[in-house]
């Protein structure tokens, strides 16, 4: 009946002509001509004139401008492996060449992802700004002396108050025992806004026992003990569940409060009587048996193991470590912390799942394991049809925030003779 939003004239047209084309026969032609006109005006507005470092004007050169790409006449160079917009401004700050620089945001995209472009602004050179929802881009951030001493440097140490956010095993936090044998092999937990969307689905899960509650073991965390349904009560965490969006990618700056909660599954050690533990968020239709059958051929390391569920690093919606592998995490968070914050000059603004990826690969050196049917999701790079769930190979979908339409989908994924005795619907 309905379709929304369309913003612009030549896309409202184009929705229109396909849906009606008998009725709206001429108007592709005419979508066509006015989607002509409006890339001429926007690439008119877009070719922003911006002053030279070297201008006689005062510009705020720290100011970063965001889904813009700065084209210059020249480039300097580019580097793949740069993992944060602090680390791509910095390179440029530290050659004296570099009049401007480039980072690719986006998470799904090969040559771009994780890239920095430096660039030479010759004298008098105007730069163009081109809008690319790809990208971040700004001048070098050459700060007065005075203002340069005042914030962290690269190298500098963190406050103790800082660390002591990332603290999971230490002089206070004591190291739970592993026993020789497991007493199972999938240990999962969610963590659950009270009073949300979530809530619901968890009952409804908690009913059917699906998603985290077909493991051997579960936990939901909350910030307050809440009666999700009968014989399901949430474990309580010290945090608000509050954060903000932002940082280098735009997504939930959600790191101190997974901090909380990891310091609490940690603290509860019931993810030491397992061989795996899983982090799934509610929204996620998470076929737990799958990912069994798929643990068969992973032995555990000595330093452990956890399994990369996206091409381009790990998402939060579904994380999967062995216990070796959290008791590793539990052990370096802190120096992890430390580290990353000397590399982007104070803290990262990353999310949860990027924090966790870089510490357990880059510095604790934990082994990665790529499955790339762990997870499909909206934002890495899926097939187009994948919200319908047919592809029964896959072990998690996300994200489904109704329940209408989690249910939809599990139902669908599990329709295979493998699945079908697995699952009961009311």
């Amino acid at each position: 009946v309905a379709f929304h939003p369309f913003k612009t004239l030549h896309e409202y047209e184009f929705c229109l002509a396909n849906a009606e084309p008998n009725k709206f026969k001429d108007m592709e032609a005419r979508a066509i001509k006015d989607k002509n006109i409006f890339l001429a005006e926007q690439k008119a507005k877009d070719k922003t004139k911006v002053l030279s470092p070297n201008g006689s004007k005062k510009e705020d050169s720290c100011r970063v401008d965001d889904n813009t790409d700065y084209q210059t006449q020249k480039g300097l160079f580019a580097m793949e492996g740069i993992i944060s917009l602090k680390i791509c401004r910095n390179k440029c700050n530290d050659d004296s060449r570099c009049g401007a620089w480039t980072w690719g945001k986006t998470r799904d995209t090969w040559s771009l992802t994780n890239m920095c472009f430096l660039k030479v602004v010759h004298g008098d050179e105007s730069i163009i700004k081109i809008h690319d929802s790809k990208v971040v881009s700004g001048l070098p951030c050459r700060r007065s002396k005075e203002a340069e001493s005042s914030r962290p440097k690269k190298g500098d140490e963190p406050s103790s108050a800082l660390m002591n956010n990332f603290e999971l095993i230490g002089e206070n936090l004591p190291e739970p025992m592993l026993p020789d044998l497991p007493l199972g092999l999938l240990y999962c937990f969610s963590l659950m806004i009270p009073g949300s969307y979530e809530q619901a689905l968890l009952a409804w899960q908690y009913a059917h026992r699906t998603n985290l509650f077909a493991c051997d073991a579960s936990t939901v965390y909350s910030n307050k003990s809440v009666e999700v349904a009968d014989g399901l009560v949430t474990h309580v965490v010290n945090n608000s569940l509050h954060c903000e969006k932002g940082g280098e990618f735009g997504t939930v700056l959600n790191t101190d409060i997974f901090m909380a909660v990891w310091r609490r599954v940690i603290m509860d050690a019931l993810f030491a009587n397992y061989s795996w533990t899983v982090k799934v968020d509610p929204d996620s239709v998470f076929v737990a048996h799958r990912l069994r059958d798929s643990l068969d051929t992973i032995e555990e390391d000595s330093s452990g193991v956890y399994l990369n569920n996206c091409k381009m690093g790990l998402h939060g919606p579904l994380e999967v470590l062995s216990r070796k592998a959290i008791v590793a995490w539990g052990r370096g968070s802190q120096k992890c912390f430390s580290h990353f914050y000397k590399l982007c000059s104070g803290p990262c603004l990353w999310g949860e799942d990027m924090f966790i990826d870089q510490c357990l690969e880059k510095v604790l050196k934990v082994k990665r394991v790529l499955m790339s049917k762990l997870l499909t999701e909206a934002h890495c790079d899926p097939p187009e049809d994948w919200e319908s769930c047919e592809d029964n190979s896959s072990i998690a979908f996300h994200p489904f925030k109704t329940l209408a339409a989690y249910e939809k989908c599990l139902k669908t994924t599990t329709i295979s003779n493998e699945d079908v005795d697995k699952f009961r619907f009311k």
